[in-house]
């Protein structure tokens, strides 16, 4: 998104001059606000969006500036109406420009029914005609409405959900417009008396938007969804709460985005509204607004392009400030300030921006922390070359674009999170412990493939021998070697994702947490003598997805499982055991136990888990301990290795093993 510096420089000098423009287009270059999605090798439709909203703006602001104002406002409503065709945030804008209608229409009326001149100017005192400024508003609403209506995605309906505040300020610049004119004409007398029908209307609109807000759809309607989310964060589905950019920002996160520009926002704010410049304005109802919704949702700092030329207005407001003073101990502190304020910002973007490129491309590091591997990469070229191309696939939605676009394979489900029900039952078909519920709903949509993900490591550990009671031979069978496998280390698997697969799928989050997954605290001997702690979550009931995870076949083709069982090779002081097992399996333990009216010695065999484990205190409350007894029972290191009935596993990616495909398999239903 290089072309951004242009479109900034664009809007920058519409807005202040060309000094405003080149100070503008320099922040752009360094902005954490255009660069966390705008890098080489990133490529998304929100880049596309920051070369066209400011582009969008900057002509509406020329059309402010000139007489012949209608062929810019025209091409201004074409500009801005492109951003629906780009990136659903285009919503923000078209609702930003109204909201600067709407005050710009209240304060218009204010002053005329005052019997003031209205004082209309942008930044250099070019005067503006009230008509010119509600009117290219008027075209700009409508070139949103244009492409709404040609997109199949939203049609023209749209405006009164996605676009309602826009809705209602074009209906109040109209009014706005027709009082001025009658004023113009000598018609004060009827200006006067429609005061009140005009206060009717304000009125109005006033209890229409309350209306929407409060769930009431009368003639507009708050949408739902992720747009729902980013307005009322309080109101996030579990959806929305599942994806990590949705989240909201910290203070520490703005701060780093908008960094030494903070202080010169204030100033180029303050100054534009107390002097009621219409471009200043317009730029400070978007800027202000977008700070809102890039503090609901982390991801939206793309929004906030409309920063940096308030920014850029305010620095040029201290540089003139100065110069005008001449060289004393005031001007000098104030350029002291200034340029400290830069080298410290510049120092802190470039240490921020070391790791991120020093990061691999996130298709080979979809973990954390970032450890490089390219079993991904491995996983989409097997499925490009040997499944059907008819192929429908089903996966988690994290993983949606990759299948569909580097597998060249149908998903299910992908990173728009757009079709939430399709999402959602997927989540039922995972999470379910009902394997025929789960190929149910799976073949409800078509599935012919389930592609899961889950990182794992593992290392060499001592456990004692199921036989160590009996006494039987050396020492060396009283401890057995084998292979732990530590799940989500490092992280970002579907299993620790199962937690919002069942939220998602209906589930509370108090049932998720006691019935689904849960914490705990592992306990271990190492080779050399001596004792590990490890905290890892464990399941806690036998749904779909465990049984798909955690299938003690796929391990065998895993390179690091290989590492593993060399170094096991080389124990002397242990058995080794060549079956790896995850560190949450069961392990036969046989103890001895004598008969007061015998002699006779009787053998007790009982499953526990292969290393000492607990649920970390204290526990979640209304854990179902008896339900995890029963399951330690069931996850014995021999009952693991096949896949639930109709799931074939058919590929292991490679080098670690952390991406699974199974084949599904219906016929066992028309066997029930």
């Amino acid at each position: 998104n290089a072309l951004s510096v242009l479109s900034m420089y664009y809007l920058g000098s519409r807005f202040g001059g060309r000094y405003v423009g080149l100070l503008t287009a320099v922040m752009t270059a360094f902005s954490l606000i255009f660069l966390q999605r705008g890098e080489a090798s990133w490529y998304a439709d929100a880049t596309l969006f920051q070369f066209i909203a400011p582009l969008g703006m900057a002509l509406f602001i020329e059309a402010l500036r000139q007489r012949n104002w209608i062929p810019y406002a025209v091409l201004a409503a074409i500009v801005n109406g492109l951003t629906v065709w780009y990136w659903g945030s285009f919503t923000f804008l078209v609702n930003a420009y109204g909201a600067y209608a709407i005050l710009l229409s209240i304060y218009v009326l204010y002053r005329l029914y005052r019997g003031r001149v209205i004082p209309l100017h942008v930044t250099d005192g070019f005067s503006v005609d009230p008509v010119n400024a509600l009117g290219t508003y008027i075209l700009t609403y409508l070139g949103f409405a244009a492409f709404l209506a040609m997109t199949p995605r939203y049609r023209l309906h749209a405006v009164l959900g996605l676009g309602a505040l826009g809705t209602l300020a074009m209906i109040l610049a109209l009014v706005a417009i027709v009082v001025v004119l009658l004023e113009r004409f000598g018609m004060r007398k009827l200006v006067t008396a429609s005061k009140y029908i005009i206060a009717a209307a304000v009125i109005f609109v006033a209890v229409i938007i309350a209306l929407a807000l409060s769930g009431v759809p009368v003639l507009v309607h708050i949408p739902g969804g992720k747009y729902l989310a980013a307005l009322f964060p309080t109101a996030r589905s579990a959806l929305v709460q599942s994806v990590a950019e949705h989240s909201p920002s910290t203070a520490h996160q703005l701060l780093a985005t908008t960094g030494y520009t903070l202080p010169f926002e204030v100033i180029g704010l303050t100054y534009t509204l107390s002097t009621v410049d219409a471009a200043g304005l317009l730029l400070s109802v978007t800027s202000v607004s977008s700070v809102y919704f890039a503090s609901s949702e982390a991801w939206l700092t793309m929004l906030m392009f409309a920063w940096l030329p308030v920014a850029a207005y305010g620095l040029y407001l201290i540089i003139r400030f100065v110069s005008r003073r001449g060289v004393d101990a005031v001007g000098l502190l104030t350029m002291a300030i200034v340029a400290a304020l830069f080298a410290i910002s510049i120092m802190v973007i470039a240490q921020a921006g070391i790791p991120i490129a020093a990061a691999p491309q996130q298709i080979v590091s979809t973990t954390q922390p970032a450890i490089p591997s390219s079993d991904w990469l491995d996983a989409l070229y097997w499925i490009q070359y040997n499944t059907p191309k008819a192929s429908v696939l089903a996966s988690w939605w994290d993983y949606g674009y990759w299948l569909a676009i580097m597998g060249n394979r149908t998903s299910l489900a992908d990173n728009s999170t757009v079709n939430g029900t399709q999402i959602a039952l997927i989540a039922s078909a995972f999470t379910t412990t009902n394997v025929t519920k789960a190929l149910e709903l799976l073949h409800s949509v078509g599935a012919n493939y389930v592609v899961v993900f889950m990182p794992y490591m593992a290392f060499p550990i001592t456990v004692p021998s199921p036989m160590s009671a009996l006494s039987i031979g050396g020492s060396s069978q009283s401890y057995v070697a084998l292979c732990g496998l530590y799940p989500e280390y490092p992280t970002g698997g579907d299993f620790v994702k199962s937690y919002w697969m069942s939220t998602i799928s209906g589930n509370s989050p108090e049932y998720t947490n006691t019935h689904i997954l849960s914490a705990a605290e592992i306990v271990y001997s190492t080779p050399s003598g001596g004792v590990n702690t490890l905290n890892l979550y464990v399941p806690l009931t036998n749904t779909t997805l465990y049984r798909l995870l955690f299938d003690l076949e796929a391990p065998a083709y895993s390179l690091d499982v290989d590492q593993c069982l060399v170094q096991l090779r080389s124990m002397t002081t242990a058995t080794p055991f060549t079956l790896p097992l995850w560190l949450f399996n069961t392990w036969p333990t046989y103890s001895q136990s004598s008969s007061s009216s015998s002699s006779s010695i009787h053998l007790i065999m009982t499953f526990q888990p292969i290393l000492g484990q607990q649920l970390v205190p204290p526990p979640f409350v209304g854990t179902n301990t008896t339900l995890l007894n029963e399951l330690y029972y069931t996850w014995f290191y021999g009952n693991w290795i096949s896949p639930p009935p109709g799931f074939q596993l058919v590929y292991v990616s490679r080098p670690n093993g952390w991406v699974l495909v199974y084949k599904i398999n219906y016929s066992i239903l028309n066997k029930q």
